[in-house]
C-alpha cells in the first residue's frame, strides 16, 4: 500500500493497514476499491446513492470520497481506484440482509429524487435480455457447426434451444406486464443490488455502492429467490416463504411488481452466467467446476419448472396466483 501517495491524494495518514486493500486513518476505516471500468460520472452517481442511503439511516455504507482535486477516481500504482470510507466512526457493518432489511433498504432508496443515468437499469430489462440471448445464439450457431471440443460444449449445444425458449417466454411475460398492468408509486425505481444473492451475504459487497444500481425493487426479490433455489433446490421452500412474507410486511408490492418478479424468475440467468464464466475462466479447475454446475442445472431443470409452477402457492400468496396467468408451458 502506497501510504505516501494516499497522503498526497487524500490528506490521510495511514494508521494501520488491514486486509483487502483496507486501512484505518483518523479513526475511520477506508477501502482502496479497484474499479477499472468506472467513469468519473458513474463514480459520482455512486456517491449520490451511498450518501443518500447513509443519510437515510442505512448502517455500514461505504461512501466514495473525493481526492484533493475533487475527483472520485485516482490512479495508484497504475490502478484506477475509488477511495471508500465507512459512514461513521466505529459504525458496525450489517452482515446479512433478508426480507425485512431489504424492504427497509428499498424504502430508503425510494426517497432519492436525483436523476441518474450511468447506474440506471429501470425499464431496460427487455433490451438487455434480448441482446444477451442474441449474442449467445450467435455463439451457439458457431459451436453447432463443429464437433464439440469438450463435455461442456456438448451440453451447451444440446440444451441451448430450451434456455432460449425460456428467455423468449420471460421477455414476452415482461412485455405483457408492461402493457397490461399499471405501475404504482412504489414501482418508480429504487436503489437495488446488481445481483442480490449469495454474494451479498458478504458485508463489504452488500454495502459497496459499486455493487448497486437504480432499478425496480423486484430485481432484488427475484435474485434472492433464484439464488436460494439453486443453493438448496430441495429445501428452499421455508426460507423463500419467510423472506417474501417479511418483505411484504414492510413494503406492499403492487401486482405490477409481483409480475415483474415472476418475469425475472422465468429468465434463465444462471445459464447465461455459467456459459459466460466458463469461457472467461483462467484455470482448468474453474472450467471443470462450471462444467459440473451446468450439468447439475440441466438435471435440475424439471425441478425449476415445478418451482415456477407452484411459486405463488409455496410463497403462500394464493390470491396472486389467481391474478397472474402462468405461461402455457407451465400450466
Amino acid at each position: 500500500m502506497n501510504e505516501r501517495l494516499i497522503n498526497e491524494l487524500y490528506g490521510l495518514k495511514v494508521d494501520q493497514v488491514l486486509f483487502g486493500d483496507k486501512f484505518t486513518a483518523a479513526g475511520y476505516t477506508f477501502w482502496l476499491y479497484h474499479t477499472e471500468k468506472s467513469s468519473e460520472e458513474e463514480a459520482r452517481e455512486r456517491y449520490i446513492l451511498a450518501n443518500h442511503q447513509h443519510e437515510q439511516g442505512e448502517k455500514g455504507v461505504w461512501i466514495p470520497i473525493q481526492n484533493r482535486q475533487g475527483s472520485f477516481l485516482s490512479m495508484i500504482e497504475g490502478k484506477k481506484i475509488c477511495l471508500l470510507g465507512l459512514g461513521s466512526v466505529g459504525e458496525s457493518i450489517v452482515h446479512e440482509l433478508f426480507g425485512t432489511k431489504l424492504a427497509q433498504f428499498h424504502n430508503r432508496g425510494l426517497r432519492l429524487q436525483t436523476k441518474l443515468e450511468k447506474v440506471n437499469m429501470l425499464g431496460q430489462w427487455k433490451g438487455f435480455w434480448e441482446r444477451r440471448i442474441d449474442q449467445l445464439e450467435q455463439f451457439w450457431i458457431e459451436k453447432s457447426m463443429f464437433l464439440p471440443r469438450n463435455e461442456f460444449e456438448t451440453i451447451f449445444v444440446k440444451v441451448f434451444p430450451y434456455y432460449m425458449g425460456m428467455t423468449e417466454n420471460a421477455i414476452q411475460f415482461l412485455v405483457d406486464t408492461e402493457m397490461d398492468d399499471k405501475p404504482q408509486q412504489l414501482d418508480r425505481g429504487t436503489i437495488c443490488f446488481e445481483r442480490y444473492g449469495q454474494a451479498c451475504y458478504s458485508s463489504d459487497s452488500s454495502r459497496n455502492p459499486f455493487h448497486w444500481v437504480w432499478d425496480h425493487p423486484s430485481r432484488d426479490l427475484a435474485e434472492w429467490v433464484r439464488d436460494k433455489f439453486f443453493m438448496s433446490p430441495n429445501t428452499y421452500h421455508y426460507e423463500v416463504r419467510q423472506f417474501l412474507q417479511e418483505y411484504v410486511q414492510e413494503m406492499r408490492p403492487s401486482l405490477f411488481s409481483l409480475r415483474m418478479l415472476f418475469a425475472r424468475l422465468l429468465l434463465p440467468l444462471q445459464f447465461f452466467d455459467t456459459i459466460e464464466m466458463f469461457y472467461l475462466a483462467s484455470s482448468e479447475g474453474e472450467r471443470k467446476r462450471l462444467e459440473d454446475k451446468l450439468a447439475l442445472d440441466v438435471k435440475n431443470a424439471p425441478q425449476y419448472e415445478q418451482f415456477l409452477r407452484n411459486f405463488w402457492i409455496s410463497a403462500e400468496m394464493p390470491t396472486v396466483r389467481q391474478q397472474i396467468r402462468l405461461p402455457e408451458w407451465l400450466q
